[in-house]
């Protein structure tokens, strides 16, 4: 990086509270003042003054497919996004609809965390892997039937998908890496194929790095990559995880649905029912009181009949009212149990709600911490290339201004002793 934007990029990212002044001597300050004072002015036609502020550069090569890998995923999250909803638009089916949901989620969450790999060539051939992953499982296998007769959309964006992770190896990688990449891919799928919407699956980069059989310890990158690297994961997590979070709270919402449409037309049938009870109870005194004009009728029969009658309305009367107890029980229990279904959704609801309050709190603070170490190091950095600097400037100076002393002593020092070598013959 050049000198104005190593400037710039401090003036934007450090603190006082980090780096101050105040944490070095006098002598040192106005040094360092003086330096910054000459450096102003000798560095300001100068773009070609580059500094180190430490760790090895990754090669542009790695760089290109870091950032053409983290657009891709991007893309892709985008337009699975957009297919999942068109698909769901387009059906009625609540089973439909939910798997639209988990596709969503399982393929950002698999795409996100395989782009996002340290090391650029893992995530090319991570996220290669998920494609062709994603594309069999829709194409060969039975991942279609998911979407119903709309799965020709979802089998369609993921062979687009894969075609594209496919030409941005072949674009960065060179003829030999790419085939030995498409090699591997074609093995490694073939013996770990996903077997549902979820997209449950082992990362192929442990695999990748066994077959390579290497050594070699890549780079991270210096200072302003890994910020950079900082900031792409940060503004990742930014823009997918309230979308995550949305998504799984409408997939646990769309799963209750059935249960509690369930439970509304169970207590309206109950309701329905035991409101029938009262009707039945009246129509059965009716039905009492013509047997007792019955037996007004046939006094041949009333004395024999009187007593079993009698019984027959006690027992009649203690039935109703047992009925009458237990709808009222019934009604009460569901009555409760509606309201414990409430409480558990409310419950529920607050429970992601402090999740989701939870988690963005983590992630600030994970990225303030993050900001604050590269900002220390970046401090401590700074100082140590500040006083290597004053050093050299001061043994420069010595340097200059002590050689023409002792070159001017030891002219002084040869010319007099020539004059006193030539002046004693002239006294003799």
């Amino acid at each position: 990086m050049t000198a104005d934007d190593l400037f710039r990029s401090f003036r934007r990212r450090l603190v006082f509270d980090s780096f101050s002044l105040a944490q070095f001597p006098a002598v040192t300050r106005i040094s360092f003042l003086a330096l910054m004072v000459v450096l102003s002015g000798l560095l300001g036609g100068c773009s070609l003054l580059k500094f180190n502020l430490g760790g090895e550069p990754m090669p542009s090569r790695d760089l290109s497919l870091r950032l053409q890998t983290r657009e891709f995923a991007n893309v892709f999250s985008v337009r699975v996004a957009k297919v999942a909803d068109e698909i769901a638009a387009r059906t009625t089916s609540p089973e439909v609809r939910l798997n639209t949901i988990r596709w969503k989620l399982s393929a950002t969450a698999s795409v996100r965390q395989s782009a996002f790999s340290t090391e650029p060539m893992l995530a090319l051939v991570d996220t290669w892997t998920f494609c062709r992953q994603m594309n069999d499982y829709f194409g060969k296998y039975s991942g279609e039937q998911s979407f119903g007769t709309n799965g020709a959309y979802a089998t369609a964006l993921a062979a687009e998908m894969e075609g594209e992770i496919s030409g941005i190896a072949r674009r960065n990688l060179s003829p030999g890496e790419f085939d030995r990449a498409s090699t591997f891919i074609a093995d490694y799928c073939a013996t770990n194929a996903l077997t549902s919407i979820a997209f449950e699956r082992d990362s192929a980069s442990l695999r990748w790095r066994r077959d390579s059989a290497t050594d070699s310890v890549p780079t991270v990158g210096n200072m302003p990559e890994a910020i950079t690297d900082l900031s792409d994961r940060v503004t990742m997590m930014g823009q997918q995880v309230p979308m995550e979070l949305r998504w799984r709270v409408d997939l646990e919402r769309a799963e209750w649905e059935p249960f509690a449409e369930g439970m509304r037309k169970f207590s309206v049938g109950a309701e329905a029912m035991f409101e029938a009870f009262p009707v039945l109870a009246e129509n059965s005194k009716v039905l009492v009181e013509n047997a007792r004009q019955l037996t007004k009728a046939t006094s041949d029969l009333t004395t024999t009949l009187a007593p079993e009658l009698a019984r027959f309305d006690r027992q009649w009367t203690a039935t109703l009212a047992t009925f009458k107890t237990e709808r009222e029980a019934v009604l009460e229990t569901l009555r409760a149990e509606r309201i414990e279904v409430v409480k558990s959704l409310d419950v529920q609801r607050e429970s992601l709600t402090r999740d989701f309050a939870r988690e963005r709190a983590e992630i600030a603070m994970a990225t303030d911490k993050m900001a604050q170490n590269a900002i220390d190091r970046a401090g401590q950095q700074l100082r140590s290339l500040v006083g290597t600097v004053l050093f050299y400037l001061v043994l420069a100076l010595l340097i200059v201004l002590g050689l023409p002393f002792v070159f001017g002593y030891w002219v002084g020092k040869v010319a007099g002793r020539r004059a006193l070598s030539s002046g004693k013959p002239e006294r003799e």
